[in-house]
């Protein structure tokens, strides 16, 4: 009786021992599959975020015809308010530093009567124009009787667009050559007016150079 008894309870040891084993390999067995499944979701996300475009800030640029293609690595605008009645200025360049500006060099300062970056979509000005192609080659410029005309198609963002046209350009050799093309220029720094556009603008007193 007692030699059955401790064989039964051997027996029972046994299956409680095997049942045990079962149910961790089972739960392990989960773990593992739950793992997998979980890194293969990360996987698949991460190569989900590394194969979606991203989006790439502009940095602007002057795409110009003169007697040949010219496109600038990058283009920024301000607007500088002058005060005292004055016609303010909307200044367009190829570069922020003279000093370590890259060629081709293009500045374009238009005339207008806006305060507000905002009030400059869909407006034609009058601007004068500077290119120089390399360090030893002439500057063009079109001013005086020869003014260029600046048309802002749209402002979206920090980002203008516009298009420009003159009928004669002039270098320092007194070699002409009519100009055209497309600006995007971006405002490197900028305040949130309320109506939500950004506009940096730039007032004369802070800013006494235009050049």
């Amino acid at each position: 009786m007692l030699r059955q008894l401790l064989l039964t309870k051997r027996w029972h040891g046994s299956v409680s021992f095997l049942l045990v084993s079962l149910a961790l390999v089972f739960i392990s067995g989960c773990k593992q599959e739950q793992l997998e499944q979980l890194a293969k979701q990360v996987q698949e996300q991460t190569i989900d975020k590394i194969a979606a475009p991203m989006k790439v800030l502009s940095t602007g640029s002057f795409k110009l015809q003169v007697t040949s293609p010219l496109e600038t690595r990058s283009a920024n605008a301000r607007l500088i308010v002058i005060g005292d009645g004055r016609p303010n200025v909307l200044q367009l360049r190829s570069y922020q530093d003279m000093a370590v500006a890259d060629y081709p060099m293009v500045l374009v300062q238009a005339t207008t009567s806006a305060t507000d970056v905002s009030q400059l979509s869909g407006q034609t000005m009058s601007a004068t124009v500077y290119i120089s192609m390399s360090k030893h080659e002439p500057i063009w410029s079109c001013m005086d009787q020869s003014v260029a005309s600046l048309t802002i198609s749209s402002i979206q963002d920090n980002l203008i667009k516009g298009d420009i046209r003159c009928e004669k350009l002039v270098s320092t050799q007194e070699i002409s050559s009519p100009l055209s093309g497309s600006i995007e220029a971006v405002f490197p720094s900028a305040k949130v007016a309320s109506a939500g556009m950004i506009t940096p603008v730039v007032t004369a007193s802070a800013d006494r150079s235009v050049r």
